[in-house]
């Protein structure tokens, strides 16, 4: 029992790491991000649960072990039991290149908008069980109204993974909380250096050349994310606004 305790014990530690916290953090039409638990930590704290309830289940078991035949009695036949039906592989949806070819190619903006969130899947998987948790609770402190915590924990992250675009991306949102354009703009080049087609980077790219007035390249970035991701309908709204200034109206 005390074995079946500490297990729970555990189980509980792992479980408030795994959560809650908002994993669809997603500024008005701007700054796009996404992210999910790692698999292998929700298997990890399956494992656990798992061993707890076998631990728990320890006495049972043991009362319902079979008992001794006894001299003379026959043993007893079970009907065979009929096989299950194997559960249908996973479909594999693809690379990333796939996914941007299928984006372009979309049909319909609810088509476009369910590649996209895909794509931002992607882009929040960082290969390493640690920077994602890391990430994961750098999202919680800005959502807590914290970025100056959060940008220290993304630090982290980009030691531990300094070719993960995204990383980049959010701590270039959480100077741009703190008003600070020229790291947000420094993280955002970065952000896009590593992964030129992350529209997220580029819609950000043009929210920070518009606060600093340079509305030609914030209407170039706008564009650009736009061209790659056409369900970004804020975007569009965006563009349609400033069209007229920066290619001039029709007389």
């Amino acid at each position: 029992m005390r074995f079946c305790q500490g297990a729970l014990s555990v189980l509980a530690r792992h479980l408030r790491l795994l959560g809650p916290f908002d994993s669809s953090l997603e500024p008005p039409h701007l700054f796009v991000m996404s992210l999910e638990l790692p698999i292998r930590l929700k298997r990890r704290a399956l494992v656990l649960l798992a061993a707890a309830s076998l631990l728990a289940a320890g006495s049972v078991a043991l009362a319902q072990a079979p008992q001794p035949m006894q001299p003379g009695q026959k043993p007893k036949t079970e009907a065979p039991k009929a096989e299950e039906p194997q559960a249908k592989a996973p479909q594999i949806r693809g690379t990333l290149d796939d996914l941007f070819r299928r984006l372009k190619e979309a049909k319909n903006p609810q088509e476009a908008k369910s590649i996209a969130t895909q794509i931002e899947r992607r882009f929040a998987r960082s290969g390493s069980d640690t920077a994602d948790l890391l990430a994961a609770r750098a999202n919680e402190v800005f959502a807590e109204g914290e970025p100056a915590v959060g940008i220290e924990i993304i630090d982290r992250v980009i030691v531990l993974q300094p070719n993960w675009a995204e990383a980049y991306h959010r701590r270039a949102l959480m100077f741009f909380a703190m008003d600070d354009l020229t790291r947000a703009l420094v993280d955002l080049n970065a952000t896009l250096q590593r992964e030129p087609r992350h529209f997220g980077a580029l819609t950000g790219l043009g929210l920070v050349f518009q606060r600093l007035g340079d509305e030609r390249r914030s209407f170039a970035a706008y564009a650009k994310a736009y061209e790659i991701n056409p369900s970004l309908e804020s975007v569009k709204t965006i563009l349609d606004r400033m069209r007229p200034d920066v290619e001039g109206r029709d007389i």
